[in-house]
């Protein structure tokens, strides 16, 4: 006996109705796993609802942006400071073999002999 036309509407109805709660179940499964992802007390009010988990998530993830910018402009900041410490290190060097270097030497017969001496190197 081949099927009626009425059955076959019907298992056409019941598997669109199956699909249906399988991309629902496959939502809020995701839902949820955004949900466990955000951290604790990342909101004043538990997510009740599905909107609220997805504003969350939203507001932790624009957060993470800015944390994340901010953090690239602290470690331009850093790189710039060594890069400064290291020519202030180099000019350091360069003036203490420009300067005078006094050496004092103390014989044994009590006296102080001091020599001078002028280093220039280019």
């Amino acid at each position: 006996m081949a099927p009626s036309a009425g059955n076959a509407n019907k298992s056409l109805e019941m598997n669109a109705v199956e699909g249906k709660g399988n991309l629902r179940l496959e939502f809020n499964s995701r839902l949820t796993e955004l949900k466990n992802l955000l951290p604790e007390g990342s909101s004043s009010q538990p997510c009740q609802t599905q909107n609220d988990i997805l504003l969350e998530v939203i507001n932790y993830i624009k957060w993470l942006q800015t944390e994340c910018s901010q953090s690239q402009e602290i470690q331009n900041q850093l790189k710039r400071l060594f890069v400064d410490l290291i020519k202030s290190a180099v000019t350091l060097k360069r003036l203490k073999d420009l300067t005078k270097a006094t050496v004092v030497d103390k014989s044994t017969d009590g006296k102080q002999n001091t020599t001078t001496s002028c280093a220039y190197t280019e």
